[in-house]
């Protein structure tokens, strides 16, 4: 297969599996609070905004 454009995602899909289900279950969670429940995502706060807000939850 061809070379991707770009750059490469942040976040796996893992991650954001794992930080969608936090959200879930606590939706008042902040995202200083949300990188540490999901243990080790390294990402900026607009990072996991936009990750949530392309899954349709917004804060």
């Amino acid at each position: 297969s061809r070379p991707r454009i770009g750059r490469p995602k942040l976040l796996s899909q893992r991650d954001e599996r794992r930080a969608l289900r936090i959200v879930r279950r606590n939706p008042r969670v902040e995202y200083a609070e949300l990188q540490l429940l999901a243990r080790g995502i390294e990402c900026s706060r607009t990072t996991l905004y936009r990750m949530l807000k392309r899954h349709g939850i917004r804060n």
